[in-house]
């Protein structure tokens, strides 16, 4: 009975407001706060009006973890006075501190949005929400890619970013199609020789964000499509509006793919083209694809989390920014805060085995080219010629 009232009330949200203004509360009086905040939604929200209280707009300086941006001209300091004004206004509320329960619990409103950075692991993305919440998106036509037209074969090959991936020259990959994911575009020979048909990637803070790395990945990524103008782009709904809105001359390049409404695992997008709400990429995104395009998927770079790993497991050099990694941590501490890196990874290999499970009860077939400390992969290990 709750489900369906949330539901109808993030409609009516919608519609209240669409184009509306953001205040950002509580005030804001310490320096390095500022300086983070600011910067951040300048980045966020750059054409957007947004008003806070507390130190003032000129003493703000970007940190070097946050990429090339300049400050808003649309970011306003007002009296906090004026800040509850325009939260009984209805404004959408960004709340960036909730070391008090009850600001916490505002955040359970449609309109309120929980971006403590310091503490709420799913700030990076709340962002977004409060975005998309804020545009008129019935001006962005949806831009969803046609399956319907791309015939099936007999092989797909998937790619992640683990060591093993630097064992892809060994192989040639021509006879089936090729998915590759993240910050391994940054390897335009890597990508020659495999030539991919797909490129996905759905992180709020690896990819869309406002961190160094994520401008990295993105600068990486306008030089993949100028290189490789036919791989079909594909990114979760949630990130297209402000994505196309920052690179728009990628418009005609990417497409998006809505959140399943449901909990049941999606594996043919041809007939349902959503996605189901997991955290890592090859569960989110790579084996709904791949299970589409085929029924005989082979993994590379899958690698998992080694027991040796301080975070989430370790990366090919080669094909990630490894040195801007540390960025962040600082960007948003909040999200690697307190984790457990070992559950983490035991729960992404769980969801792997289920979906891996129901793929083989409806035909397909998934095969590991490398070890892995991925449980679901490692029992899929093959050797080929």
């Amino acid at each position: 009975m709750l489900k369906p009232v949330v539901k109808l009330l993030k409609r009516i949200a919608y519609w209240i407001f669409r184009n509306k203004d953001f205040v950002l509360f509580p005030s804001i009086h310490e320096k390095n706060d500022l300086d983070h905040l600011l910067f951040k939604l300048s980045f966020m929200f750059p054409k957007k009006k947004v008003f806070y209280s507390g130190l003032k707009t000129s003493a703000a300086a970007k940190p070097a973890y946050l990429g090339d941006i300049k400050l808003s001209e649309t970011i306003y300091n007002v009296s906090f006075m004026k800040i509850f004004f325009l939260i009984l206004t209805f404004k959408i509320v960004l709340i960036w501190s909730c070391k008090n329960p009850l600001l916490k619990k505002l955040t359970l409103l449609p309109h309120v949005y929980n971006v403590d950075y310091k503490r709420n692991r799913m700030e990076g993305w709340k962002y977004f929400y409060a975005y998309n919440l804020s545009k008129d998106r019935r001006k962005t036509p949806k831009a969803f890619f046609n399956f319907e037209n791309i015939p099936q074969k007999n092989k797909c090959y998937a790619f992640g970013t683990g060591e093993s991936l630097d064992t892809a020259y060994n192989y040639n990959f021509n006879d089936g199609y090729r998915i590759v994911c993240n910050t391994m575009i940054k390897n335009i020979d890597l990508m020659k020789h495999i030539k991919p048909d797909f490129l996905v990637f759905a992180d709020a803070i690896y990819h869309f964000g406002p961190s160094v790395y994520a401008f990295a990945f993105r600068t990486a990524l306008v030089e993949f499509v100028r290189r490789f103008p036919s791989c079909i782009i594909l990114i979760p709904e949630n990130f297209y509006h402000h994505f196309i809105d920052n690179l728009p001359h990628l418009k005609d390049k990417v497409f998006l793919i809505p959140p399943c409404k449901h909990k049941k695992v999606n594996l043919d997008l041809k007939k349902e083209y959503s996605y189901n709400r997991f955290e890592n990429i090859l569960n989110l995104l790579i084996l709904p694809l791949t299970s589409t395009l085929s029924d005989n998927i082979y993994f590379l770079g899958f690698d998992g989390r080694s027991k040796n790993s301080e975070r989430f497991w370790e990366y090919s050099k080669e094909n990630n920014f490894i040195d801007l990694l540390p960025s962040q941590e600082l960007a948003h501490p909040g999200f690697f805060a307190r984790r457990d890196y070992k559950l983490d990874a035991e729960t992404v290999s769980d969801q792997t085995e289920i979906i891996m499970q129901y793929g083989e009860n409806i035909g397909k077939s998934y095969y590991s080219l490398n070890e892995s400390y991925n449980k679901s992969m490692k029992k899929r290990k093959i050797r080929i010629s």
